[in-house]
């Protein structure tokens, strides 16, 4: 009877062990949740990495989408311009989404909408004129309503 639960024992303690580290593996592996100013900041920390970020999300006539930190003023370099990774594949909701945003009709039009992305962040070292980094999109979430603004009047 003794044997019998040690055995038991012994075979718990290596399903907790390999649950442990699966857990572990799957952490390490999980993409960290900063800002498009902590990037800035320190932006050979990030490069290449899988990133979360809160931001702004400007979609403009030309079909380009750019990222602008929550926190950060439209005037600084924390921009990214937004590129969706081969393995996006939006789905209902989030195809709306895209769709109603991407929908600009008048050249000086922008589209902007909070959003929580995920994906690999490139610095691609810029300093002016142009966003700083790219980040290629796995997963993107609507997080407020879409609005409109006008070029001329500023980015808000």
């Amino acid at each position: 009877m003794g044997m019998t639960k040690n055995k038991v024992y012994i075979a718990l303690l290596i399903v907790a062990l390999v649950i442990a580290t699966k857990v572990a593996l799957s952490w390490s592996n999980a993409a960290s949740t900063v800002s498009l100013c902590e990037i800035a900041l320190n932006p050979k920390t990030f490069d290449n990495k899988t990133v979360n970020i809160r931001a702004n999300l400007y979609s403009y006539s030309s079909g380009v989408m750019h990222l602008n930190g929550i926190e950060c003023s439209p005037g600084s370099d924390a921009w990214a311009t937004l590129e969706f990774n081969s393995s996006f594949l939006p789905t209902g909701m989030i195809r709306q989404f895209l769709e109603s945003i991407r929908d600009v009709k008048e050249q000086g039009e922008y589209k902007l909408a909070e959003v929580r992305v995920t994906g690999r962040i490139e610095d691609l070292e810029r300093d002016c004129f142009s966003p700083r980094f790219v980040l290629y999109t796995t997963q993107i979430e609507q997080i407020s309503e879409i609005s409109t603004g006008k070029i001329e009047d500023g980015i808000k």
